[in-house]
């Protein structure tokens, strides 16, 4: 959903503080940086965010009933055989 972003509230950079990485934030964006992929990945899966609460966003526990209940435009694009 366009323009439904999280948007992070609190990043704990001590989370990462033993990882040779750097944490990267542009506007809602966080990320991080190393020179070895997998001191990145260990700080990717390390930083602790703490992201803004959104009801954007619906739950997925009546997912099945909200999809058989959606109302669906079908379209054919190829209808070729028999």
């Amino acid at each position: 959903m366009q323009g439904l972003r999280a948007k992070p509230v609190h990043i704990d950079e001590s989370s990462i503080k033993d990882i040779p990485a750097r944490i990267v934030r542009k506007a809602d964006f966080v990320g991080v940086v190393a020179e070895q992929e997998w001191d990145a990945i260990r700080a990717a899966r390390a930083l602790k965010v703490t992201w803004q609460e959104t009801n954007a966003l619906p739950g997925n526990a009546d997912l099945f009933e909200r999809m058989r209940s959606a109302k669906t435009n079908d379209v054919v694009i190829a209808d070729w055989g028999d």
